[in-house]
């Protein structure tokens, strides 16, 4: 792929339909939740269209950061379950750890499309118009048929701007100005905590340190704390009420997938020492 061909994803408008077909979708979803917020249904399956749309709780946490890793630095575990954020360490820590290499990078690419091609996204008023007209089921083949093909552009538009990398990485101040807009290459640094541990001590690993919360549970499966224990350092401060809106098949790999997850942790709590 080259930059031409990226170049040409814009100019014959495919871009463009990207973003409006992404405005359109999540409007006919809106349309549906709302339907199914009068009528009180917290899910519903259209077997003929093979969607599912559902309401789920999702719990939104605050956490008391700096004392659960303080607790789980007590226990021994804290790098092999944490990540550490960048913003959180000083230029001269990151300095450091460059200097000693021991870092790794994650390269992304970005576009960000001028005034002039950003206009014309917003979707229509007629086409708002036009899908409250349609009866429920015919909003749900609509959604569908746009899913689809907006799918297929997402996965497009990604590996054009993905193939850039290389590109940009010759390039001075990592950037491609274009007529339409900006591509820039982005990096960020990827600091492993053990290497902090190393270098600064206890305290900046307690500070620049965030736990992941699936390794948490690994952790907890294999006896090293009780979950129940994390619960002290954290209070709900939202519970959100999320519509989702996915065909059957795949809500059945979320299951499936949730399942191995239940399934690895068993596994982990049974090999306990």
């Amino acid at each position: 792929m080259s930059l031409s061909n990226f170049e040409k994803f814009i100019e014959t408008g495919k871009f463009s339909r990207l973003k409006r077909i992404t405005e359109e979708t999540k409007l006919i979803k809106d349309r549906l939740r709302d339907k199914l917020i009068r009528e009180e249904i917290k899910r519903v399956e259209w077997r003929d269209c093979g969607i599912v749309g559902k309401f789920r709780s999702m719990n939104r946490y605050d956490y008391r950061h700096l004392e659960l890793n303080e607790y789980l630095y007590n226990l021994g575990i804290l790098p092999m379950l944490s990540s550490v954020k960048e913003t959180c360490l000083t230029e001269q820590e990151k300095k450091s750890l460059c200097k000693a290499s021991k870092f790794d990078r994650e390269d992304s690419v970005c576009f960000n499309p001028s005034k002039l091609s950003n206009s014309g996204f917003n979707v229509a008023q007629d086409f708002d118009l036009t899908i409250n007209k349609l009866s429920t089921i015919e909003k749900v083949l609509l959604w569908k048929e746009k899913m689809l093909f907006r799918e297929k552009l997402e996965k497009e538009w990604k590996l054009l701007l993905n193939s850039l990398s290389g590109l940009l990485k010759q390039k001075e101040n990592s950037k491609i100005q274009l007529t339409f807009g900006t591509v820039t290459l982005k990096s960020k640094n990827l600091y492993y905590p053990i290497d902090v541990l190393e270098l600064f001590g206890k305290d900046v690993l307690i500070q620049s340190t965030r736990v992941r919360l699936e390794k948490l549970e690994e952790f907890a499966a294999q006896g090293f704390l009780n979950i129940s224990e994390i619960k002290s350092f954290r209070k709900i401060i939202k519970v959100e009420q999320q519509f989702v809106l996915m065909e059957l098949d795949k809500e059945e790999r979320c299951k499936d997938w949730f399942s191995q997850r239940l399934n690895k942790l068993s596994e982990l709590s049974r090999h306990r020492n």
